[in-house]
């Protein structure tokens, strides 16, 4: 007999209450490939011409808004697990850690993108202002309105700026205080959205940190549920078929809006939001399925690894209305793997080793296991 047979707690009751083991260590099933899944949306977007289903049932670039919405979610599932693990493993949050993390991870494949950017302006390649700069310098590219091959840094501004803050925040308040924020900030999302919406045209309410915050915020609430609530994610583990359904069948909800029951816009995007926290704990639960084990694959993990260079090297090339022949397919998507794959093997790793012999100098434990490449848009630890 096995220790789980002697214990005095009933095995049924056990098993509804253990934490699973991708809670408190080592990788995190599917991400990978749900990374992989959000960027293979956003260059559908991008790089599609004229008529497509997801513009068609949802409005212009839905597929995009989509793919980072996930981005956006996933990040913030991922980093407040990681700080999880490092507060219940050493018993506090390092500050200077994190900001170490964060910068080796994103700064350097950043900025030489910036300087790729640089050098076209410099020999007359594009044509960009000095205002253009200001806001991808400064991660506030969010607040501003930069030229085309700088406008997609507006989400990289929002994760910089949820870094900035989010750490700080669980340090000073603690964890069950910090829930409370995650849940102010969900309620206030839709409140800016129709604020936005109502006083200034345009699209802002896409982009502006305090109407996109609650995807984040989302992603947030999950790392805490599946760290407090062990009985949810066994539920959800259990119906994880049900709930991934659930979950698609809200998503297209919120973005068809066809029935007899309408909800308003600026609660649409929570909606969604909501359905991606959920969807994607319940593919984890689906990762000895074939969809868990299509997600998990090599080439498609390797995707989601390259996700954050892809993403950030696809705005030159997917163009979807440019006559330009690096805009065509397949050169364009050729390009972007190409100008990835150097990012993340000639500038990223070599720094992520940097990052690895800096903090192994500061922690008296193991390191906690990495979940592998996902910065920018999902931050790698």
């Amino acid at each position: 007999m096995n220790d789980l047979e002697n214990s005095p707690i009933p095995q049924e009751t056990f098993l509804k209450n253990a934490i699973p083991l991708w809670v408190t260590s080592g990788r995190v099933p599917c991400l990978d490939g749900l990374r992989a899944v959000a960027i293979a949306l956003v260059f559908y977007a991008h790089g599609t011409k004229g008529w497509s289903l997801m513009t068609a049932v949802g409005g212009h670039f839905a597929a995009a808004r989509l793919g980072v919405d996930l981005f956006f979610v996933l990040s913030g599932f991922l980093i407040t697990l990681l700080l999880f693990r490092e507060q219940d493993r050493d018993g506090r949050i390092s500050l200077r850690a994190f900001y170490t993390r964060r910068s080796l991870r994103i700064l350097p494949a950043y900025y030489t993108y910036l300087a790729f950017v640089s050098l076209l302006w410099a020999t007359g390649q594009i044509k960009l202002s000095a205002s253009d700069w200001v806001g991808p310098l400064t991660f506030l590219t969010n607040l501003t309105s930069p030229s085309r091959i700088l406008g997609h840094t507006w989400s990289l501004s929002v994760e910089e700026q949820f870094y900035l803050c989010w750490p700080l925040i669980l340090f000073t308040f603690g964890r069950r205080q910090a829930v409370f924020v995650l849940i102010g900030v969900s309620c206030f999302a839709p409140i800016a959205r129709f604020i936005v919406v109502r006083r200034w045209p345009g699209d802002y309410a896409s982009f502006i940190t305090p109407c996109v915050a609650d995807s984040i915020a989302f992603g947030c609430l999950l790392a805490y549920v599946v760290v407090s609530c062990p009985r949810v994610v066994a539920w959800v583990e259990r119906r994880a078929g049900a709930v991934l359904i659930l979950s698609a069948l809200l998503i297209g909800f919120a973005f068809v809006q066809t029935g007899p029951i309408r909800v308003p816009s600026f609660l649409t995007s929570s909606v969604w939001r909501i359905a991606l926290a959920s969807g994607i704990l319940a593919t984890i639960g689906l990762r000895h399925s074939p969809l868990g084990r299509l997600l998990g694959s090599q080439p498609v993990a390797w995707v989601g690894v390259l996700s954050y260079s892809l993403y950030l090297w696809h705005q030159p090339f997917l163009v979807a209305h440019s006559t330009e022949w690096y805009c065509q397919r397949p050169v364009n998507i050729l390009l972007t793997v190409a100008a990835a794959i150097a990012s993340h093997y000639l500038i990223e790793r070599p720094f992520l080793r940097i990052k690895d012999r800096l903090l192994s100098c500061d922690r008296t434990v193991p390191a906690t296991p990495h979940f592998g490449p996902t910065a920018g848009l999902v931050s790698h630890s």
